[in-house]
């Protein structure tokens, strides 16, 4: 027997669903367009991060 307040498996489910509906998200084109496409770049970005995390 289920307690009065738990809320039900499906509608929990549906809401959740629709919460992740609405999420926002970036475009998979806008993310290839951000992502570094070789080593070198990607040595670069890493290299800036860390710089910027050392400033912290």
């Amino acid at each position: 027997m289920s307690k009065p307040n738990e809320p039900k498996t499906q509608t929990v489910s549906d809401a959740l669903k629709h919460a992740i509906e609405k999420f926002p998200t970036t475009p998979i084109a806008e993310v290839k367009a951000t992502v570094p496409q070789d080593a070198a770049s990607w040595r670069e970005l890493v290299q800036q991060r860390n710089a910027q995390q050392k400033k912290k």
